[in-house]
């Protein structure tokens, strides 16, 4: 057994949890606020929080880069047409874009 215990802090982020895992090579990691036991992280709970800051990345980009990823703008009246109007996921794919909405 060993007696250099890898702990994370209370106000650590959950990177350098994940970077403190990767490097000491194990699964679980205890969460320690002075000499108490806080909880205990397991690298999965940790990948679950990094896949879900990476899709709020991802949708953020998405939105910022890709126009006809935003949002629609209102619908136009029937016999109208808009410019602004979003286009269909078969018009997506027709001009390459590869984020179209899959039902």
């Amino acid at each position: 057994m060993t007696t250099d215990l890898v702990v994370a802090q209370a106000d650590d982020d959950y990177r350098s949890a994940m970077r403190a895992m990767d490097q000491t090579n194990i699964r679980h990691l205890p969460v320690v606020s002075g000499d108490r036991l806080l909880s205990m992280l397991s690298i999965r709970d940790l990948m679950r929080v990094d896949l879900e800051d990476k899709g709020q990345e991802i949708r953020a980009l998405c939105t910022s880069i890709c126009t006809r990823c935003r949002p629609a703008a209102p619908v136009s009246p029937p016999g109208t047409s808009s410019a602004l109007s979003r286009p269909s996921p078969k018009q997506h794919r027709t001009r390459g874009h590869s984020m179209a909405r899959r039902s």
